[in-house]
């Protein structure tokens, strides 16, 4: 037996079209939703984000209350807590927004307008003009 290079066509005719359509589907798939899990993993991170500064908050908090010196100080602390949280949910929730309008957008088909067409074609005559006049237009 002689060693063939290459692979035999005889083999893979028969599977060909159908790991075709399976690579093409799959490609299609991953097109589709590839918006929708970049727009979840980003909403995730900010999320994550979020908690791990509220957790900061939360630490800053308990070393405030730890230490009280007047009932004043207990309420600045609780003031300067949730101060802190809502400003940190202000910051997260317009981004989080943002990566769900852009998953949106790009499921969304672009449509682009047709061009104008012309009202009829037309062809100049070259050979035919009257002398010293505008070429004549006639329909193609």
């Amino acid at each position: 037996m002689a060693y063939e290079e290459g692979t035999r066509t005889t083999n893979t005719s028969l599977y060909y079209p159908l790991y075709q359509q399976a690579f093409e589907w799959a490609d299609s798939t991953s097109m589709f939703w590839q918006p929708f899990l970049k727009a979840a993993g980003r909403t995730q991170l900010e999320v994550a984000s979020l908690h791990a500064r509220q957790a900061q908050a939360f630490v800053h908090w308990a070393h405030r209350m730890m230490q009280p010196a007047t009932p004043v100080d207990v309420f600045s602390a609780h003031a300067h807590f949730w101060a802190t949280v809502t400003g940190q949910y202000i910051e997260t929730v317009p981004r989080v927004a943002a990566a769900v309008e852009k998953a949106a957008e790009a499921v969304t088909p672009k449509v682009l307008p047709l061009p104008a067409k012309p009202a009829r074609d037309g062809l100049i005559l070259l050979d035919r003009q009257p002398s010293g006049g505008t070429p004549e237009r006639r329909v193609a």
